[in-house]
């Protein structure tokens, strides 16, 4: 993990034992947008914005379906 004035950022390995998924599912997910990185000299990084925006919708996903 780099932290700077910015927030945190993580690396692909450290996402993928936070988030507990798969490298695969991971990589879908870059691919349909969702979630991003970002560039730090030579290495690619992911914002700690990203996760919590992803599990926020992934939140409301399960609360929407619980109610119906």
């Amino acid at each position: 993990m780099i932290e700077t004035g910015n927030g945190k950022y993580y690396t692909t390995k450290e996402i993928l034992e936070r988030i507990q998924v798969s490298e695969t599912t991971l990589k879908k997910w870059l691919i349909k947008g969702k979630i991003h990185r970002v560039r730090l000299g030579n290495k690619r990084y992911f914002h700690e914005s990203e996760i919590d925006n992803l599990f926020a919708v992934a939140a409301v996903a399960a609360a929407t379906e619980e109610s119906q």
